[in-house]
Formats: C-alpha cells, sequence, structure tokens
C-alpha cells in the first residue's frame, strides 16, 4: 500500500517562473546581507538574466564570472530550493575543497533549505544532517570537491552547482580534470542544469573566464540618470570619458579615505557626476545585454547575438561596484590602498572588479635585479629587522649528487633577505655548518639558530626522509604539479605507499614563483614583500642568471592540456638556487602561519645586548658604543 504522504510528490510540478517563486517561499540566510528577509531581486536585481537563463528550456549551463557580494553562490543554493520544492530530482554541489564545500552546505544550504515551506517538511532532523550528503525525502542533493573520485563520481544528478571552480585543483585527479568529472553526473538528463559560478584568477588560467568566452556572453548595462545612455560600469582610464573619479589632496598623489568620501561615477556620454543617490535606481534599470547587440534609450536590445542559440549564457565580468551594499567610494579606497602590495592589488582586481589578473612577464636581467636588490649586509649577518631565519636545501643527481643550500632572514610585512648561500655534497655537512651553526645580529644581539630547515624530497627520496626524521626540525619539501585549490602551502603526511606517514610540506609553485618575480622585478630592500641580498651577491654572476632563469610560457601539462606554467627562461641553465630562494619564502610563511606568528622578540634576544671588551668594532663594522 502506497503512503499517503509519498503521493504528493506524484502531482505535476508547480508552474511559476523562478523571479516568482524564490520571493514567495525563501528567505536569506545568516551571513548575507539581507539576512532573515525573502529573496528579493530588489536587492539583486542583476540575479535577473540567471533567473531567466534557469528557467528556459534552452540553456543547459550558466556561466558567472562575478566578483564577491553579488550573490552568486546564495542564488544558486536558492535554485537548489527550489527544484526541492517543485520538481523534485537529484542534484550536486560541488567546491573547490572537501571543507570549503561542507561550510557552504553547512551554513547556507541547510538555513535555506529549512526556511522554505514545502521543503523544510523534507529535512531530516538536525543531528542527522550531513553536510557531505543533504538527504531530502524526495531527492537528494550529493555534495563533492575538486580532487576527490570518489565524491564527484557514480551519481546521476539533474541540477549542479559547481561553486569558485577558479580554485578546483585542476590536476588532482588521477582519471582527470575534476570539473569534466563533475559534468559527466548529468549527461544522463537531456534538459539538466549546470551553474558554474567564480571570482577570476590569473588571465590565460582561469577557468571561469575559458568558459565565458565560450558562451553566450552578456554584460550589464546600465542607464545615465542623467541622459539615459546605457552602459557597462567600468574603472576607467586616463584621458577617457567614464569610469571612477575622485578628489585629490594638494600632493597629487590619492587619500584612501578621501577618495572614499569623495568618489563618483562620470556618464560616459554625457560626463556628468553620478553621485551615490543615483545608484539604486540607475542599478535596478540594468539590463544584459548579449556580446553582439545593442541597447537603445529605452532599453530595447537589438542585433543578433555572436553565438546565438548556445545552450551555454555566460553573465559578467560583474564587478561588485553593481552590488546594492556598495558605494562608489568603496572601490577607490580599497584601490588606492592596495597598490604597495602586489598581492592585495591581485585580490581586488580578481575578487572586486571581477577580472582576471595578468602576470607581468619578467624584463629583468642579472645585472638590474643584482644592481636593485644589493646591500652592505655581510653575509652571515642578519638584519635588525629578522625575526625568522630558515634554510632550505635543493638536490641535483648530476655530477654524482649534490645540495645547493640558502639561509634566509624574514621580518614583518613579507620582508626577507638572501644571508648566505653554496653548495655541498652531503645533507649532514649543511646540517652541522647551516642548520646547526649560530648566525650573528647586524644590532650585536644574541646568534641565532635557524628556527625551521627543509630539504626537497624530489631526489634520492628515501635517503631524505630518513634524513628528516632522524635530525629534528629538518622538513621535507617539494613543489606541487597543481595549484592546491589556491593555498600557496599543503601540510600533509603521505597517505600511501612505502612512505606512509611521511611528513611533507608542498608548495604551490605557481603562487611562489610569481611571488619571487615581484621581487624580483618590483621591489625595493627594505619595502614590504621584498627581498634583499647579501654584500657581493650583486657581483655573483651564477646566482644572478640563476634568479632570472624563470619565466610563465604556454606549456603542455603532464595530461596533455595546454596552460600557463613557470618554466626555466633558458632550459640548459641551472635555476637551482632560484628554488631555494623560493622555498625559503614558502617555508617561512608555512612556519608563521602554523606557530600562530613571528616569534616574539624577547625570545630572540634573551641575554640582552651589554657586550664586554671584544675588540673594537662589531661584526658589522660599527663601533660597539653606536
Amino acid at each position: 500500500m502506497i503512503r499517503l504522504n509519498a503521493t504528493k510528490f506524484l502531482r505535476p510540478h508547480e508552474q511559476i517562473s523562478s523571479a516568482e517563486w524564490l520571493p514567495k517561499y525563501v528567505t536569506m540566510p545568516k551571513g548575507t546581507e539581507t539576512s532573515g528577509l525573502p529573496f528579493s531581486l530588489a536587492a539583486y536585481p542583476h540575479v535577473d538574466g540567471v533567473l531567466e537563463a534557469f528557467d528556459s528550456s534552452r540553456v543547459r549551463q550558466i556561466v558567472l564570472q562575478w566578483a564577491s557580494r553579488l550573490g552568486k553562490t546564495t542564488t544558486a543554493l536558492s535554485l537548489i530550493t527550489k527544484v526541492a520544492g517543485t520538481n523534485p530530482r537529484n542534484m550536486m554541489f560541488a567546491g573547490p575543497t572537501k571543507d570549503a564545500a561542507g561550510r557552504v552546505v553547512g551554513s547556507r544550504l541547510y538555513p535555506i533549505l529549512a526556511s522554505t515551506e514545502g521543503v523544510r517538511q523534507q529535512l531530516p532532523p538536525e543531528a542527522r544532517r550531513s553536510k557531505l550528503h543533504v538527504k531530502l525525502e524526495a531527492c537528494q542533493v550529493f555534495v563533492g570537491w575538486s580532487g576527490s573520485e570518489t565524491s564527484l563520481a557514480d551519481v546521476g544528478a539533474f541540477f549542479g552547482h559547481a561553486s569558485e571552480i577558479d580554485k578546483w585543483d585542476g590536476s588532482a585527479s588521477d582519471e582527470g580534470d575534476s570539473l569534466k568529472l563533475f559534468v559527466n553526473r548529468f549527461k544522463g538528463f537531456p534538459d539538466h542544469k549546470i551553474i558554474f559560478e567564480s571570482t577570476p584568477t590569473i588571465k590565460g588560467r582561469s577557468r571561469i573566464e575559458k568558459m565565458m568566452s565560450e558562451s553566450n556572453q552578456h554584460r550589464r548595462y546600465v542607464p545615465c540618470p542623467h541622459c539615459g545612455e546605457f552602459q557597462v560600469l567600468v574603472r576607467g582610464e586616463q584621458g577617457k570619458p567614464g569610469g571612477f573619479a575622485w578628489e585629490h589632496p594638494e600632493t597629487g598623489h590619492s587619500d584612501a579615505e578621501l577618495a572614499f568620501a569623495t568618489a563618483h561615477y562620470v556618464c560616459k556620454f554625457c560626463e556628468k557626476k553620478i553621485e551615490n543617490h543615483h545608484r539604486t535606481i540607475m542599478l535596478r534599470r540594468g539590463v544584459w545585454v548579449p556580446d553582439g547587440c545593442a541597447i537603445t534609450l529605452d532599453g530595447k536590445i537589438h542585433g543578433r547575438a555572436k553565438r546565438h542559440g548556445s545552450d551555454t549564457v555566460g553573465f559578467g565580468p560583474l564587478a561588485s561596484w553593481y552590488a546594492l551594499t556598495e558605494t562608489w567610494g568603496s572601490f577607490p579606497r580599497r584601490w588606492i590602498l592596495a597598490q604597495k602590495r602586489p598581492k592585495d592589488l591581485q585580490d581586488v582586481v580578481n575578487s572586486y572588479i571581477g577580472e582576471t589578473w595578468e602576470i607581468r612577464r619578467s624584463k629583468s636581467t642579472p645585472e638590474i635585479v643584482g644592481e636593485r636588490l644589493k646591500t652592505d649586509m655581510k653575509r652571515r649577518v642578519l638584519p635588525e629587522w629578522t625575526r625568522l631565519l630558515t634554510v632550505t636545501i635543493d638536490q641535483q643527481a648530476s655530477d654524482g649528487g649534490f645540495r645547493v643550500w640558502g639561509v634566509m632572514a624574514h621580518g614583518l610585512d613579507g620582508r626577507a633577505h638572501l644571508v648566505d648561500y653554496g653548495y655541498n655534497h652531503s645533507l649532514q655537512e649543511i646540517w652541522d655548518t647551516q642548520i646547526r651553526n649560530p648566525f650573528i645580529h647586524a644590532d650585536g644581539g644574541n646568534p641565532m639558530l635557524p628556527h625551521a630547515a627543509a630539504v626537497d624530497s624530489g631526489w634520492d627520496t628515501k635517503k631524505t626522509y630518513d634524513f628528516c626524521n632522524d635530525h629534528a626540525g629538518l622538513l621535507a619539501i617539494k613543489g606541487s604539479s597543481t595549484d592546491l585549490a589556491g593555498l600557496p602551502y599543503r601540510l600533509a603526511e603521505i597517505e600511501r605507499g612505502d612512505n606512509a606517514g611521511q611528513q611533507l610540506l608542498m608548495v604551490n609553485t605557481d603562487f611562489w614563483e610569481t611571488d619571487l618575480q615581484a621581487r624580483l622585478d618590483e621591489r625595493l630592500p627594505e619595502e614590504p614583500e621584498s627581498l634583499s641580498l647579501c654584500t657581493g651577491s650583486e657581483n655573483d654572476t651564477d646566482l644572478l642568471e640563476q634568479l632570472c632563469n624563470g619565466t610563465i610560457a604556454d606549456k603542455m601539462d603532464s595530461r596533455g592540456n595546454a596552460k600557463l606554467m613557470w618554466v626555466k627562461k633558458h632550459e640548459n641553465e641551472p635555476n637551482d638556487l632560484r628554488d631555494v630562494i623560493r622555498y625559503g619564502l614558502a617555508l617561512a610563511q608555512a612556519y608563521v602561519s602554523e606557530n600562530g606568528g613571528f616569534p616574539p622578540r624577547s625570545g630572540i634576544y634573551t641575554q640582552g645586548k651589554t657586550i664586554v671588551n671584544q675588540g673594537t668594532q662589531r661584526p658589522d663594522g660599527r663601533n660597539w658604543n653606536e
């Protein structure tokens, strides 16, 4: 006998547009700007095109290249709720990592499901709600993450949401790209729907940008409140009409707080000021216009889209300044504050403007780098600002095997200094002469032993692991062939094989190659995120040539996919010392992150600075009484 409470799912599903259904039934979860309020197109007017595409029988895939604070994840999760409430079929949500996927399901998806009449009743009790598998009475939401073949395989789904795909680890799976594994889950449903969304990352490597370029791409046009002309809101270029403008101090330099208070937008056509009080009405009147079409003053679209008829529809890039919760001043303040640090500037471009970051290929020569990074700091003497000391070792099989090592001092604001470097035949020699041998402080404080040391395990792996395990404080380190889901490093244990249980520091090669190149090309010693060299290094041709022997180029990865990769600029020349310094930067960040910060200065200078008569000068050449 069929139970009566199960027959409700046999009724024809409710025919209602998403734009009508979501505001009627869905309540925004905690953590959103409209927490506790119904889903509202008045709050997220730019979502209108996404909902229309979701309802269209011709559209299979929706691509969102959006910046932060625009509701891309909330919208996709709300549509999961609509499917569960109106036409229950199995679905899938997938994120860049297991933890990230679980957080979204636990803190955002479940609250939306629980707030929705008709769906709330399908949920199991709270104690039985898994973050990795959402079981409803009439359907299921499978949860997956990049790099996990198990979570992305052997299930079928009608609707899928792929979150932050630019942070997915493209080659973590032995079976292929994780995103391809995800897409394969929907082949059994001819009318399937998939939403791919992400803030973008690096130009040429961004998944979302590539998918956007292959879609029927739409840009968001809004009307000027003065002349009525529709236009895409842009940052603006000097000498061209349209874009952001703000007042400057008499010095001519931008001031972040003054920019925040005085910013406005300038119309591309009439060049009149568009103030903050114009924003709400203007943004709510926005229209998505496909590439190849134009829009008239009355908001009518004419022309033929370049990819007319495509079943993949893209929306973006869409910047955070389209969010009603922002003001015109929000962007210039962030832009000005980010200028001193390329990492912060990239974050503004990716997460606020919604565009890819273009890596500038190095034009520096060894001579230029040596001149820029030189100091008068003698070898084996630590700068006064030193708070952390690392030793990193690269190993090479040629010539019977040899080791290249570098000692680096690290301080606040990301400053780094090459204290000493060299070559040895054995790890034991480096242990005795560098890792267990103290270094002198420039200010006469106590000598310092290295806080962290690491050796590359890519060659002679078993002996390397054995040496690390026999010498406390020495860590195995290795460059990763993947982007580690956007993380700069990953400290983990090997799970399989003869070396199971071995601790290993995996280094994001792309992240640290980019970081090091910026230090070589753009910054001077003592600046934040800088690198400096001990005196005499500016004349060491071998060191400088190895430091400069790195570039970004189009290559085929191990799976035969074309992508931008860091490679040797001159294939037949070594870059061992470049690798050593890159490892040193990564090891320092890992040490600081894993230990809750730098060692306290009081812990470094434990005996004060009282100096007895030991000659007429300090090791750095200054008089003792200076």
